[in-house]
């Protein structure tokens, strides 16, 4: 740990809120806020005083004012949650009190959150433990060198029983950044340019076993965007065996690291734990991937996934069909191949590329903020004409693919794949409708949409 974040007598003395703001959008996933709990735990480690409050979960405008902080800190993920907490900002407000502002939505859209937030709201892009730390400690931010992995403090998670009681599981980090240059994402320079840096998985399972000895289940979500290799999760299953934890998790996984995965290890990692693995695929065209920086063998990688699945373990990808480079006629070609792969959902169909702040396509394109990739011609009323007509399905798609991660990881520690299976074959379901929807160019039948609803229900799993 560096000098400076292992100070422990404050110059700034005072109480910490950090605040997981209302969320006023349509996109309803729930999970925990990890950035915040992560920055949470790292000022009660140096002796801080510091709590979450999530709006999501209740919390009130009088629960904070009870806490009587000194700071108030806002997570924001999307623009959508900054009006509620300019909102609490505005209330908030009082002589002596200060206010900061970080996560994804500060650390991509800066303009547009300076233009948002009053000029005395400091906004802390990037990781926050260490500039946080440093704001509340000597009332600025200094820019001392950033906390590394291994520096991280396990994540505050007072209200983790309720997360998991709304369907959630615990989310952990293990990484920051990714090896990887794609021209769409935005990892390769806000991370730069220490590029991928690993936590050392004795301390990634040491924090999985105090959970479990605590008492919670042991089904985790890891948060990075690139876990590692396979490598490194036979070092991470080994390390939990060393704990006597049998956990299972979910994971993200570069496409170059699960094409080279020999496909004799799945069933290997599975038994060790991984019960599902999301990677991005991206395009099937040869020409879009390299556009893009993005070195995908389409072939080998989906080899891999079918030796993936073989072995018990659930995968979906990361697909973008829609750009600036696409066709109608390319569109059709590349649902059908994804059809064919098993890959096709009303997701991947509909999937199209986001300009994102901080990546080399936002540069070239000269994009403010972020924007939706424009569609020309036959591809733009190709693309409107399946948002229409698959919107039936985008519903039960999204509530049956939230709920397979948590159910494949129950799946493998019980022992009992009857609900698992279910939820798999609506999952089928659905893709198929998807491109019955799309080669007759009419929405599904209204009879089918319920049949699955019904289903999805009998599942404990509401569709919106």
């Amino acid at each position: 740990m560096n000098d400076l974040h292992s100070e422990r007598t404050p110059f700034v003395r005072g109480r910490t809120a950090l605040v997981r703001p209302q969320y006023d959008g349509t996109d309803r996933e729930f999970q925990e806020p990890l950035g915040a709990e992560a920055i949470c735990g790292y000022l009660l480690a140096r002796g801080a005083e510091a709590r979450v409050f999530d709006r999501r979960l209740g919390a009130s405008l009088s629960d904070i004012e009870k806490f009587g902080p000194d700071w108030v800190g806002f997570s924001l993920m999307t623009k959508e949650d900054a009006p509620d907490a300019l909102r609490l900002r505005q209330m908030l407000s009082r002589p002596g009190r200060r206010f900061f502002a970080g996560g994804l939505f500060v650390t991509s859209c800066m303009e547009q959150a300076r233009a948002l937030f009053p000029s005395d709201t400091v906004l802390i892009p990037g990781e926050g433990e260490g500039p946080v730390w440093e704001l509340v400690t000597f009332g600025e931010v200094r820019g001392g060198p950033r906390p590394g992995p291994n520096d991280w403090a396990f994540a505050s998670r007072e209200n983790l029983s309720e997360y998991l009681a709304r369907g959630g599981v615990i989310n952990i980090r293990t990484a920051r950044g990714c090896r990887g240059g794609c021209a769409f994402c935005t990892t390769p320079r806000l991370c730069a340019p220490a590029g991928f840096q690993a936590r050392d998985v004795s301390l990634v399972a040491e924090e999985m076993a105090n959970l479990v000895r605590e008492g919670y289940p042991p089904v985790f979500n890891f948060t990075d965007d690139m876990f590692g290799d396979h490598v490194r999760l036979e070092e991470l299953e080994e390390a939990l065996s060393l704990h006597g934890v049998r956990a299972a998790f979910s994971l993200e996984m570069r496409a170059k690291e699960v094409s080279l995965t020999p496909p004799e290890k799945w069933e290997r990692l599975h038994k060790g734990g991984l019960c599902r693995v999301f990677t991005g695929m991206e395009s099937m065209d040869p020409d879009t991937l390299k556009a893009w920086h993005k070195p995908v063998d389409v072939e080998r990688l989906a080899v891999s996934l079918e030796a993936m699945r073989g072995a018990g373990i659930a995968c979906e990808v990361g697909y973008i069909l829609w750009h600036d480079r696409q066709g109608a006629e390319g569109a059709m070609r590349e649902a059908e191949g994804l059809h064919a792969l098993g890959l096709l959902s009303p997701k991947t169909a509909l999937s199209r590329l986001v300009l994102f702040p901080g990546s080399l396509l936002h540069e070239q394109r000269n994009a403010r903020g972020v924007e939706l990739c424009g569609l020309q011609g036959e591809a733009a009323r190709l693309h409107d004409m399946w948002e229409d007509i698959l919107s039936p399905l985008l519903p039960p798609w999204r509530a049956a693919a939230c709920a397979c991660p948590k159910m494949a990881c129950e799946a493998f520690l019980s022992g009992d794949r009857d609900a698992l299976s279910d939820l798999e074959e609506c999952l089928g379901r659905l893709k198929e409708m998807t491109w019955h929807a799309i080669r007759n160019g009419r929405p599904p039948e209204e009879k089918e949409c319920e049949e699955v609803r019904r289903e999805l229900h009998s599942l404990h799993i509401a569709c919106e």
